[in-house]
């Protein structure tokens, strides 16, 4: 299947996204004086970066085929939980150790959070933990209501009631909050109409340049202006800006990826934005440590370190591990099984011969 360049570069754009709100979350925990345009900054990222991330997931499960790729229901799940579950906990249990054992840090952990992750996600792994479920309902309830539209609409509609009375979903929760996210994504290629084609984004190149960078000013403009009357968290309102913020990422990155530099990045960040997620927070952590250590307050140059460290770190470990399925596997545990199994079958051959 060809790639689709437009997701690509929506990945990278999220995976940065994601970085830097850790970062300034990060700063703002620490105490270290800031301007109020920072906590502004970190409540519009997290009104839809999140969610971008989980659309992009919801339209790669249907633009890849869903369950049905893997021939069984049972098999695609089977195939999801070996793919999340070896990195979410390796990963999870890491951060824990590290939390529990160095000083500084604005999360503390215990040890014995290790055995609560099966139903208790932490930190930024929470996103694998809700993505995997997400995987198990789309997959299991498709086969009562196989359109991604309209299935979408009914798990909203579940969301909504339970959110309104404060029915407690227990470990569904996180997975039922992005539910309207993924839906969208994976809603779109049920979408068949003449000018839509429906294995890319490239139908948002259809609408003119300057409507997109409209679009981009609005999302901004209504959003600073929710965050500023308080009701950006709001029944509702939230799910709007979550949409409207989805709508104005595809137009920024169909804008500004035009220019060679910016796709070549963007697409660099794609290329290892797993091993980025689930790595980051440790560098940018620890950037903030050692400097507050040496006495540097100024937020600016926290956010510039906390950035370069949250990004250059972890592509050198994931470059690293490339070298080795054994290594790679912690990362991509379906894909160096295959390698691995592939490279005893030639070298069995080797000897045979």
């Amino acid at each position: 299947m060809k790639r689709d360049k437009n997701v690509d570069f929506l990945k990278g754009y999220a995976c940065l996204l994601v970085i830097f709100g850790h970062v300034i979350l990060g700063i703002e925990t620490s105490g270290i004086a800031v301007p109020a345009a920072i906590p502004v900054t970190e409540k519009f990222l997290w009104s839809f970066h999140i969610d971008l991330f989980m659309f992009l997931s919801g339209f790669v499960y249907s633009l890849t085929g869903g369950w049905i790729s893997k021939k069984t229901r049972f098999s695609f799940i089977k195939n999801k939980f070996f793919s999340l579950a070896v990195p979410y906990f390796v990963f999870a249990a890491l951060y824990i150790i590290v939390n529990s054992l160095t000083p500084g840090v604005n999360n503390q952990n215990s040890l014995k959070d290790i055995l609560t992750l099966w139903y208790k996600p932490i930190a930024q792994y929470w996103f694998i933990f809700a993505l995997f479920w997400l995987f198990v309902i789309y997959t299991v309830f498709s086969k009562i209501i196989p359109n991604n539209i309209v299935l979408t609409a009914v798990l909203y509609a579940v969301f909504l009631v339970c959110k309104f009375f404060k029915i407690n979903m227990f470990f569904l929760d996180s997975s039922f909050n992005c539910v309207l996210a993924f839906g969208i994504g994976a809603s779109l290629k049920n979408l068949k109409t003449e000018n839509l084609k429906t294995e890319n984004l490239n139908i948002i190149k259809k609408i003119p340049a300057s409507v997109r960078v409209l679009a981009v000013v609005i999302h901004l403009a209504v959003t600073v202006l929710f965050i500023k009357i308080n009701i950006y968290n709001k029944f509702l309102v939230d799910d709007f800006l979550t949409v409207l913020g989805i709508f104005s990422s595809v137009c920024f990155i169909s804008v500004i990826s035009f220019a060679s530099p910016v796709s070549f990045f963007l697409n660099v960040i794609r290329k290892y934005s797993f091993p980025l997620y689930l790595l980051h927070t440790f560098f940018t952590a620890a950037t903030r440590i050692l400097l507050l250590k040496i006495g540097v307050q100024n937020y600016i140059l926290h956010i510039v370190a906390g950035i370069a460290a949250g990004i250059v770190f972890p592509v050198i470990i994931a470059k690293a591990a490339e070298f080795s399925p054994y290594l790679n596997f912690f990362f991509y545990p379906v894909n160096s099984v295959k390698k691995i199994k592939s490279r005893k079958k030639e070298s069995g051959e080797v000897l045979n011969k």
